[in-house]
């Protein structure tokens, strides 16, 4: 799964924070390569997601969870509910990442609970489901503060983390400049974490939580390897918005 999402070209996702099983089916439609199941700062519980996952079935999406927080109770949850990919916020330290680890992978790797769960369909597909999962799964680290970027050497030394993403909100207000994307303290920043990514040999990703098409074309051009776009709120927003604005101005007024 993992290898299909990362072979062709940069995989381009989206956030879903409304938790509606038909829109999130559009949205799979619609082309994503992944979608990203918000449960930190989106409306969707535990009882979503076994809906929301059955979207994906028999399509290319990859679907993946951002966890509420670093819990393992909250990551090993998402897995056995059929999470094949895991976003871990606010991850700051070594020990951030080693705690995450511990949750995603089966022993030795880990120690994530082996049991019969929704991923594995309550046993029936549980040997060939524990011997992949660790393969398989998708472990991104979402940097987000600035003391993270003081300790990315070190949170970049895992041999487990297939990407990171940018919070650009959290990071910037950090560092006290909310939403000043083009500050350059906060563009320094992104690029600090960019080059020990790329010494690490980790991929490196973004969230342009914009709508806006052409802040997606500048990350593609920078290089991000993993990039999620918007939200589903967002795009749904501003495609409304968008198209009745055109709308307005050819309309006549009633005399």
């Amino acid at each position: 799964m993992i290898n299909n999402l990362f072979t062709k070209t940069t995989p381009i996702g989206s956030w879903l924070q409304i938790g509606n099983p038909e829109f999130t089916s559009m949205m799979i439609q619609s082309g994503f390569d992944f979608l990203v199941l918000d449960m930190e700062h989106g409306s969707i519980s535990d009882g979503d997601l076994p809906v929301l996952f059955q979207a994906f079935n028999g399509t290319d999406c990859f679907p993946m969870v951002r966890v509420a927080n670093n819990d393992p109770i909250f990551i090993r949850r998402a897995l056995d509910l059929g999470a094949k990919g895991i976003v871990v916020p606010g991850v700051k330290s070594k020990e951030d990442v080693t705690k995450a680890e511990n949750a995603i992978y089966y022993p030795p790797k880990g120690d994530r609970g082996i049991g019969y769960s929704k991923a594995n369909n309550y046993g029936m597909g549980f040997n060939e489901y524990f011997k992949s999962s660790n393969d398989d799964v998708l472990f991104v680290a979402q940097i987000e503060h600035e003391v993270a970027v003081k300790n990315i050497n070190e949170i970049f030394s895992s041999d487990n983390i297939d990407s990171y993403i940018i919070g650009p909100y959290d990071l910037t207000g950090s560092m006290g400049i909310v939403g000043e994307f083009d500050n350059p303290n906060y563009l320094n920043n992104l690029d600090i974490i960019k080059k020990s990514a790329v010494k690490n040999g980790i991929r490196s990703g973004i969230h342009v939580v914009s709508p806006e098409v052409n802040q997606l074309k500048t990350a593609i051009n920078e290089g991000y390897e993993f990039i999620a776009y918007s939200t589903d709120a967002l795009l749904m927003y501003d495609r409304c918005k968008t198209d009745l604005n055109s709308a307005r101005k050819l309309r006549t007024k009633w005399k």
